[in-house]
Parts: C-alpha cells; structure tokens; sequence
C-alpha cells in the first residue's frame, strides 16, 4: 500500500521502502522536530536531502505535486513482557 509520507499517512512504526528500491526504512522525529528516516539493515539515518543522494525516491503523482508516496511492507510491534 502506498501512503503519503508528506500528509502523515505513515505511522511511526511502519516499514516502508522507496520507489524502485526494497530497502526497508522507518522514519523517526529528533526532540528538535526534524524527520530523518533510518535505514533498517545498515543502521543509517538521513534526512530528506540524503535521500536524493543515496538514489531514493518518493512516489510521486504528477496531479498532486505536495505527494511523497512509500511503499508500507508492515510495521514493528512491540511484545510486552509481563
């Protein structure tokens, strides 16, 4: 399912991954606000300018130029000891 990461449709603990890419990311907020979204199998944080360079890409849709589409694969629970 594609999800709008730019209107919040992406939850916090969703895997998700780019256009032609199935590198599995989360994204997080820091305590100042800004989003970073951290690669799941090197560990690697980056903001939205590292995307571009690290050749990743949103989904887009030409109608609606504010679309920052990913791909959600599932999330991560958490199970709780009791």
């Amino acid at each position: 399912m594609i999800k709008d990461w730019n209107r919040r449709e992406v939850n916090l603990n969703e895997v998700f991954h780019f256009q032609h890419s199935l590198r599995p990311f989360i994204y997080f907020v820091d305590s100042y606000g800004f989003s970073y979204f951290l690669e799941l199998d090197k560990g690697i944080a980056y903001d939205l300018n590292g995307l571009e360079y690290e050749g990743l890409f949103f989904y887009r849709k030409e109608e609606d130029e504010d679309f920052f589409g990913v791909e959600v694969d599932g999330k991560i629970e958490w199970v709780e000891e009791n």
